[in-house]
């Protein structure tokens, strides 16, 4: 969710065009499957960091894309590509530069050779945004990290919380077998503790689940159960936490009705979407 309901908001309207040529180009997007390609491009750049659209023709793409030489149905394909396949090259540190703090070049490895792309061939997808976009050292020279990244401490510990509470429903219901002498039997030695440990398998074995138990006159068991009133008001503040980090409604993304008091969410809704307009944009 944290990857997908921003991409769906953001594009789930689409587009409209307007002049003479609206109808060609509406059936070159078909066509070339824009939306379709654009929505998969987003939701891998925020996943993995980094994705592209690799704009295909006929031109060489290692060279600067002139777009006023690609003829009528010249565009042959978009081809959506991430950073585990795009390798970025030597970064632009020419603060004169119109590209500085990009890489020059990317490119991209084939079963026959190694293609050199240029920029502007693509259409690029970043996660979220670094501190110091200039990457440095081991990075791979795209500036932007995975939005899992930042919100990873958070949702390591909703996973951790919904684990718990997953491992609490087998103890729901603890039996207690209260066994006459017990201590004493343990401590007689080895014949004493099996005597025990024999006792409790037996009791374990003819029970079950919800079967009938025989125990000794002087034996008793008691059950004893595990509280869970607290637990659903737990995960759900984990989950909004979740939310929280990703920036996005609790009511969103837990597709759920505003909460406290004459909250209507409207605000919440609002502030989110002019994030989700700033993205459109």
């Amino acid at each position: 969710n944290l990857v997908d309901i921003p991409v769906m908001d953001s594009l789930r309207k689409s587009w409209v065009w307007s002049g003479d040529y609206r109808k060609d180009i509406e059936t070159e997007e078909r066509r070339l499957n824009v939306a379709g390609k654009m929505m998969k491009a987003f939701k891998k750049g925020r996943l993995l960091g980094g994705a592209a659209l690799f704009i295909g023709t006929d031109q060489d793409p290692s060279k600067p894309l002139d777009p006023e030489a690609i003829p009528k149905g010249g565009l042959k394909h978009l081809t959506v590509l991430t950073r585990l396949q795009l390798n970025a090259g030597e970064i632009d540190l020419n603060p004169q530069s119109e590209n500085y703090g990009s890489p020059k070049d990317y490119t991209i490895s084939t079963p026959t050779k190694q293609l050199t792309i240029h920029p502007s061939h693509l259409v690029l997808f970043n996660g979220d945004e670094r501190a110091d976009n200039i990457a440095t050292g081991s990075e791979t020279g795209w500036p932007g990290m995975s939005v899992i990244q930042a919100t990873h401490d958070v949702i390591a510990n909703s996973q951790g919380a919904i684990s718990s509470v997953a491992s609490l429903i087998y103890e729901a219901n603890i039996d207690v077998l209260k066994i006459p002498d017990l201590s004493a039997n343990l401590q007689s030695g080895i014949d004493g503790e099996n005597a025990v440990l024999q006792r409790i398998r037996l009791a374990a074995l003819s029970k079950g689940i919800n079967g009938m138990l025989a125990i000794d006159a002087e034996e008793t068991l008691e059950r004893r159960s595990a509280s869970f009133s607290n637990m659903a008001p737990l995960l759900e503040t984990f989950a909004v936490f979740v939310a929280a980090s990703g920036q996005i409604p609790a009511t969103r993304f837990l597709a759920q009705s505003p909460s406290g008091l004459v909250s209507t969410g409207e605000s919440d809704m609002k502030n989110y979407y002019d994030l989700v307009g700033s993205k459109q944009k």
